[in-house]
């Protein structure tokens, strides 16, 4: 006969406050500008109100490039870079996810919805537009003309895509 417990209790130490949720968004993109003020957001979070981050990873679509954006976070290191091309027939769009101790999923969700738009034809399909001299700069530069857009006033970026309607179809 056996005098000590055999019994496989484990005192559990798992915090029920800390949780994660996740956001998967197809069909939409990242704006870079407003991505990186929203990140800049999550450094300086009220934890009170909105919890203490631990951990975010996402892959995201982003608009002007036909590259993934990833981005990962832990405490206050942040790390973004482009890593490949969205495949022929890949669905784009954001999956984020957010791990941390009570985290106010509201206020997260609507922050990262706010530097989202929908995924819109960048340019013009090459075959249906001819051999025009717009129509090859958008095939050839489309990646450096976004980025350019980026650094434009909202009221130029506007006036450029006024010029004409492959200018509106790549601004708009």
């Amino acid at each position: 006969s056996c005098d000590h417990d055999h019994s496989d209790k484990v005192d559990s130490r798992h915090n029920k406050e800390v949780g994660s949720f996740s956001l998967v968004k197809d069909g939409l993109e990242v704006d870079p500008l407003k991505f990186n003020r929203w990140v800049r957001l999550l450094a300086t979070l009220d934890r009170e109100t909105n919890g203490m981050l631990y951990r975010c990873k996402a892959v995201l679509a982003q608009a002007g490039s036909t590259r993934k954006l990833i981005f990962h976070a832990v405490a206050d290191v942040v790390e973004q870079q482009e890593l490949g091309e969205w495949r022929e027939g890949e669905t784009r769009g954001c999956k984020i996810v957010f791990i941390g101790k009570k985290l106010n999923q509201q206020w997260f969700e609507e922050g990262f919805m706010k530097t989202t738009r929908p995924i819109r034809l960048q340019f013009p399909d090459p075959q249906t537009q001819g051999p025009s001299a717009l129509g090859r700069l958008f095939r050839n530069a489309s990646d450096a003309f976004y980025q350019m857009l980026l650094y434009c006033w909202t009221q130029d970026a506007s006036r450029l895509g006024r010029c004409s309607k492959q200018m509106a179809h790549a601004v708009f």
